[in-house]
């Protein structure tokens, strides 16, 4: 596929796919298995690094927001993306440039900044909400539209910076509404309580300096480069059929509380899942979208099935079927 030239692992890869086997279930839980339980937000964490990039002046990057206390694994699942998906990682203490950019004196020119350095793949920012307004500011133009403009003592400078970004912050309200509505996945993590605690660090304790499998990520690092230029489409019909079922979300289940920019983003989560499965848009992939995002929806949309025409109750039960609510 593409540039992926390692004989052995495309023929696993057609194999996986030949199979029929959902590529977003089958593969969340390799990303980094030392960190236990959390499935929703590995799968966001998958669909943003093997999200679409932009085409036809729509954004195909998924971005996702973890929030929470320290100790709720937010760094560990970021650093990781980085480190073992030939990701991108910054944090306030550790640029020099900012995520933007910045004046260099010696050579007189304007640096590039940890978002243009992390153009075309995935980039974590950790501690997003330690960083200075001007950087956010620049962080959502990154996210909306793949640039960043930067202006020093009258020098102006373009940058591209298609990333798709993941990002941990411990407070959220010194987040703008703005770059909070950027995200296509927000996470809430919550510090485990002791029942948890002690399931998460029974697994830790099994795990801790031991080889796991799957760790290191060159399986899945592999998978993702082996469907980077790979395309879902969207058929004349699947529009048609993504007309309805959006239609009968705004009605039935959303009942309009979110704004055109969330429905935008479950169109492309579900553009994400297929490309993932390497194959062209199903109009199930938009309702699965709205699950991950949100798995109350299930029960919203099991209600709302017995409002629904035949067609669209089998697009339903399809998504419901796949994400294990049936």
């Amino acid at each position: 596929m593409g540039g992926f030239t390692n004989k052995k692992l495309i023929k696993d890869y057609e194999e996986l796919l030949e199979n029929k086997r959902d590529m977003v279930n089958y593969w969340y839980p390799k990303y980094n298995p030392k960190v236990s339980q959390m499935e929703q937000t590995k799968k966001a964490l998958l669909l943003t690094v093997g999200s679409m990039g932009d085409r036809y002046g729509d954004r195909g990057r998924v971005h996702t927001l973890l929030a929470g206390e320290p100790g709720t694994a937010k760094s560990k699942l970021g650093i990781w993306t980085a480190h073992q998906l030939d990701g991108r990682m910054c944090g306030k203490r550790t640029t020099d440039v900012g995520l933007t950019g910045s004046y260099d004196k010696k050579t007189g020119e304007i640096e590039p900044g940890a978002l243009p350095q992390a153009h075309g793949n995935a980039i974590f920012i950790d501690e997003l909400d330690e960083f200075a307004e001007k950087d956010r500011q620049g962080l959502l133009e990154a996210m909306s539209d793949g640039k960043v403009n930067i202006e020093v003592g009258g020098d102006k400078k373009q940058f591209e910076a298609q990333c798709r970004v993941i990002a941990s912050v411990n407070d959220t309200s010194v987040l703008s509404p703005e770059l909070k509505d950027r995200f296509d996945f927000v996470f809430e993590l919550e510090t485990p309580n002791k029942d948890e605690q002690q399931e998460i660090m029974n697994d830790r304790i099994s795990d801790f300096m031991k080889e796991t499998e799957g760790y290191e990520g060159s399986e899945l690092r592999g998978y993702l480069d082996y469907i980077k230029s790979f395309q879902p489409e969207i058929t004349r019909e699947t529009r048609e059929r993504l007309k309805d079922i959006v239609n009968f979300y705004i009605s039935a289940v959303d009942e309009g509380e979110t704004g055109i920019r969330h429905k935008e983003s479950i169109i492309r989560i579900g553009i994400g899942i297929a490309k993932l499965n390497m194959r062209d848009l199903d109009p199930s992939d938009v309702v699965r979208a709205t699950l991950l995002q949100d798995p109350s929806n299930s029960k919203n949309w099991r209600t709302a099935q017995n409002m629904a025409n035949k067609t669209i109750k089998q697009i339903i039960h399809k998504a419901l079927e796949i994400e294990g609510y049936t």
